[in-house]
């Protein structure tokens, strides 16, 4: 949640906060090999009574980069498909998705059992 960190200043101050970034083409659109849209996280925070602040903070794909790194480290796999391997397969494997660069852009399911989804 670093992108997070101006959605919680701007609640912390009592305005609702829009904030983005912008970044290299490193995910590809749906459908497509080739990364050519940005994985530029998006953040909306609300302000609410009491510090109560709602504030999301969402990458354009089913798990940032970071998450990625993170899962790749402790040795774990993911909990859901996450992306593409080089062979093109769907896999929960975040070491292949970093290598393959193709990780699967928003719109696929995050339930609760997804750890992609932090409150």
């Amino acid at each position: 949640m670093r992108g997070g960190t101006y959605g919680w200043q701007a609640a912390d101050a009592g305005v609702i906060g829009l904030c983005w970034t912008n970044t290299l083409p490193n995910l590809p659109p749906w459908g497509a090999a080739t990364p050519r849209v940005g994985n530029n996280p998006l953040v909306i925070a609300v302000p609410r009574a009491r510090g109560a602040h709602v504030v999301l903070d969402m990458a354009m794909s089913q798990f940032s980069y970071g998450a990625l790194a993170s899962y790749r480290m402790r040795g774990e796999a993911l909990p859901v498909p996450g992306g593409f391997d080089s062979a093109g397969e769907l896999t929960t494997d975040p070491a292949a998705i970093e290598a393959s660069r193709r990780p699967l852009p928003i719109g696929f399911w995050k339930g609760p059992d997804s750890r992609s989804c932090w409150i």
